[in-house]
């Protein structure tokens, strides 16, 4: 399918009957299972005891990150790509947007585990990710501010993480015409520099995370940024009630949220009524309990299965993601018929805190993994806050690693993170040893003092 004929099939799909949603649903993901069999080694072994054309998810077994990353080259059905090289290719920040191999987008993640992993967009998922976008945007924004964003050309300015391969930049930058049409702002940069580029943009339409949009909102009551978007877009955490309805009346503009991670970039949309939904004909969503049996509509979940139905270069099938979700057992108010469901909880929510000379300063998992994709070879990372002024480092690195210059660049760019954010006096400490499971299994990005300290006491009481 063109972008243009992906772009159609998704309106007429938010007009559809919802048995038309499950029937486009259940072709995809039977075409998506097919292509895995028989393209993909990891696949065609992990399907051996499941009968041929059997399509039913339940008969199918989930996958995780730690199970398609071990066997990166077994996962793609590409066989031109290997690790090595995609390790290699997003080491250089220069080559963000590049098409790796002439045709994919590359885009990275850390999810909530701070185990990397490395994700190939074909040029069919791209259009689908903006088309569902403008699918999104029909349902944010009244006609008459269509109308509008048009005569504004539709002005975007993007306050993102930079330097590092993360979707949302290697998206917009894989396309002159995504480029032209989006300013990237570095969200790295300090507050009034980034003040007085949105200043200067004067978007019609502000993107990046809900923590930036709460300080930008800040900004805006202050009189400092002088901005008028018609649409704010949420990316990164869903907004507590409280401080969304403060950024609305501080832009006096719409909030549109997108559920979003780097594996499946177009999950859900947010509608006014507070609910996500989902995009069931380009993704399938399995709400699930600890031990991935289905939960029924209005319980809440403890995990989520995805499988996205666009990539078939890096097959993304029954995918265990951490998330706590709902599904709305009747139809939303808002009217649109696609299955509605509500975030409870995103396994991102460790963090480390430290004194910095204006009080105390927290930083989630999110925030220190970001400068560690530009070092290069670096697998998996983990930190251990192991004092009230000191870090330790674990990583893991893939084939072919330059170890002692991952080793140095990570140390380099979290000490430069640390002193930006008034933390100079912080530590970093590099491990010996690689990323640890828990008690649980999980492998968390961060583990703060306390559970630290905690672990440590129960390893020494065993000892004894």
């Amino acid at each position: 399918m063109g972008a243009a004929s992906i772009t159609v099939d998704s309106l007429r799909a938010e007009r559809a009957a919802p048995g038309e949603i499950s029937s486009r649903t259940r072709t995809r993901f039977a075409a998506g299972v097919a292509h895995a069999r028989s393209a993909s080694p990891l696949y065609r072994e992990l399907y051996a005891g499941v009968p041929e054309g059997a399509v039913e998810p339940e008969l199918l077994p989930p996958t995780d990150k730690s199970m398609l990353m071990a066997r990166y080259d077994e996962w793609v059905t590409d066989p031109r790509v290997r690790l090595a090289d995609v390790l290699d290719f997003i080491a250089d920040a220069g080559r963000i947007g590049e098409p790796y191999l002439g045709q994919y987008t590359v885009a990275r993640s850390t999810g909530s585990t701070g185990e990397l992993s490395f994700f190939l967009k074909d040029r069919v998922e791209v259009a689908v990710q903006g088309a569902l976008r403008l699918r999104a945007m029909r349902r944010w924004l009244p006609a008459s501010d269509l109308v509008r964003l048009a005569l504004r050309r539709g002005r975007t300015a993007a306050v993102i993480v930079t330097g590092h391969h993360f979707i949302g930049l290697a998206t917009i930058q894989s396309s002159s015409r995504r480029r032209r049409a989006v300013r990237v702002v570095s969200a790295q940069a300090p507050l009034a520099e980034i003040v007085l580029e949105l200043n200067e943009v004067r978007p019609a339409i502000l993107s990046g995370y809900s923590l930036m949009h709460s300080v930008l909102a800040t900004e805006r009551e202050a009189g400092r940024l002088q901005i008028s978007p018609l649409l704010v877009t949420n990316s990164g955490d869903v907004l507590e009630p409280g401080e969304r309805e403060r950024i609305e009346r501080a832009f006096e503009a719409r909030i549109g949220d997108t559920y979003a991670t780097a594996e499946c970039p177009f999950i859900a949309h947010s509608c006014a009524h507070g609910w996500f939904h989902l995009n069931e004909d380009w993704v399938l969503v399995e709400p699930v309990d600890a031990d991935d049996r289905p939960v029924p509509p209005g319980e809440p979940s403890a995990g989520v299965l995805i499988s996205n139905l666009a990539n078939r270069v890096q097959p993304t099938l029954r995918y265990r993601l951490g998330d706590e979700v709902l599904i709305q057992p009747d139809p939303c108010p808002c009217g649109n018929t696609l299955r509605a469901m509500r975030l409870i909880g995103r396994r991102d929510a460790d963090t480390v805190r430290f004194k910095g000379d204006a009080g105390e300063v927290e930083l989630t998992g999110s925030i220190l993994g970001a400068p560690l994709g530009h070092a290069g070879g670096i697998t998996a990372f983990q930190l251990v806050q192991t004092a009230p002024d000191a870090l330790r480092l674990r990583l893991r690195f893939g084939p072919n690693a330059d170890t002692e210059r991952s080793w140095r660049e990570s140390e380099r760019s979290l000490l430069e993170l640390l002193a930006h954010k008034g933390l100079g006096h912080v530590r970093v400490e590099r491990a010996a040893e690689e990323p640890q499971p828990g008690p649980g299994g999980k492998h968390s990005k961060v583990i703060p003092l306390e559970i630290a300290a905690d672990r440590a006491r129960g390893e020494n009481l065993r000892g004894l």
